[in-house]
């Protein structure tokens, strides 16, 4: 870990563009040489409060339904915010029934330049929040062939939105080259926690253009789980069984709630400004919670938290996922982009067959007790026997977490712990 405390997530996701037959390999590109637009990225977008209200909420069923479609029993982790940077990147070239099935699962409803200047201001922002105790580091990337006639105003969008140009590489002649490059790059950007997000095959002499997009994400608890009262605990698994494993302890000032079957509390970083809110059943099964969990349920659990003191009991925990975001995707009601013979990509070359052959997702996140949430004050109040128990929010089962922006409300990361253990 590059930091003393251990709260660490980062997450890259590359989706590679592929034609439908190989050109002639042009020769190789001087080093460092970039196709790019002559036009900076715009540094105050103007976007009104509907159009930023609407993002978030279509980010956010966005965000709850590919957790579902990919999360499986055991344990999860993705970053939709991320895999939306990157799909957002790709969405300016893309035209007709591509276009729109790509705007609805995604869940924007303002296609077109609205979106992009909701998603460059909300990068914009995101890229304020890094404090002492917090690092966020987000960034775009483009690989693309050289030689390949990108059309300008395709350029042009990436640039002023997304402020990304196109690396070039040589795909046709060089495959493994670029792949190490593209690799290096994420390695680097995620401090080496994501050394191989694309694994040999996925790129090859057909490949046009690859968009990467990587988080790194690293924070203090705004209040720290003292090591000393960590002590090995049962943690009752939904399949069955108990294992054990360390469990956290902090009493704490915090947002809490409970509802019809669970509970939650939000634990704060450092600065205030980012935050894991964590979602446990109290009856039921997780798998029934994340079911019934839409966008309007979870912005109803967030407005239900008021602060109190509370006891939280919470696992240490670390886990990686890969994911193969394509037929989750295409499940999900955008299948044409991933199709040789139905993508219409025309807006980043016209004419040339282009589609999506590989879209990659990977993201690590490890929480102990230097790092993840937690806001204020450990207040032991001694002799006051009268007074009601502290409510208690005990993640010793399978629980949802979510790290959140908390004014803007994007999720930077989504997951469930099944099982610490694993």
């Amino acid at each position: 870990m590059p930091s003393s405390h251990r709260p660490i997530t980062i997450l890259a996701l590359a989706a590679a563009l592929g034609g439908c037959s190989a050109d002639p390999a042009p020769s190789a590109p001087p080093p460092g040489d970039v196709a790019r637009s002559s036009l900076a990225r715009e540094s105050t977008p103007i976007v009104s409060a509907e159009e930023a209200a609407s993002l978030r909420e279509g980010a956010t069923d966005f965000a709850l339904d590919l957790h579902r479609r990919v999360a499986g029993a055991g344990n999860s982790v993705i970053s939709p915010h991320s895999i939306q940077v990157a799909f957002g990147m790709l969405r300016p070239g893309a035209v007709g029934e591509t276009a729109s099935q790509i705007d609805a699962v995604m869940g924007w409803a303002n296609p077109g330049e609205p979106t992009y200047r909701a998603m460059n201001a909300l990068d914009l922002e995101l890229a304020s929040r890094p404090r002492d105790g917090v690092r966020l580091a987000i960034a775009n990337q483009s690989f693309g062939q050289i030689g390949f006639p990108f059309e300008a105003p395709y350029l042009d969008a990436i640039a002023t939105h997304f402020g990304a140009g196109v690396s070039l590489l040589d795909f046709a002649g060089d495959t493994e080259g670029s792949r190490v490059v593209i690799n290096g790059w994420v390695d680097e950007r995620t401090d080496g926690n994501i050394p191989e997000l694309i694994p040999v095959g996925v790129i090859d002499g057909t490949t046009r253009l690859v968009l990467v997009n990587a988080v790194h994400f690293d924070a203090a608890w705004d209040t720290e789980f003292d090591p000393d009262d960590t002590r090995d605990g049962a943690f009752h698994r939904e399949s069955g069984g108990d294992v054990t494993v360390p469990l956290m302890h902090l009493a704490l000032d915090a947002p809490h709630a409970a509802g019809e079957g669970w509970a939650a509390a939000e634990l704060a970083y450092a600065g205030d400004e980012l935050a894991m809110l964590v979602v446990v059943p109290t009856s039921g099964t997780l798998d029934a919670l994340e079911g019934a969990l839409d966008a309007t349920g979870l912005d109803a659990i967030v407005a239900s938290l008021a602060t109190e003191t509370i006891d939280v009991t919470m696992p240490r925990f670390a886990f990686g996922s890969d994911v193969d975001l394509v037929d989750p995707l295409r499940e999900a009601g955008m299948p044409n982009v991933f199709d040789s013979g139905l993508a219409e990509l025309d807006g980043i070359a016209p004419g040339r067959g282009l589609y999506v052959s590989a879209a990659l997702h990977s993201a690590t996140i490890d929480v102990s007790e230097a790092g993840t949430e937690a806001s204020a004050a450990t207040a032991v109040v001694v002799g006051e026997r009268a007074t009601p128990p502290r409510p208690r929010v005990s993640l010793d089962r399978p629980f949802l977490f979510f790290i959140r922006d908390r004014a803007t409300g994007a999720l930077l990361f989504v997951g469930r712990v099944a099982d610490p253990s694993a």
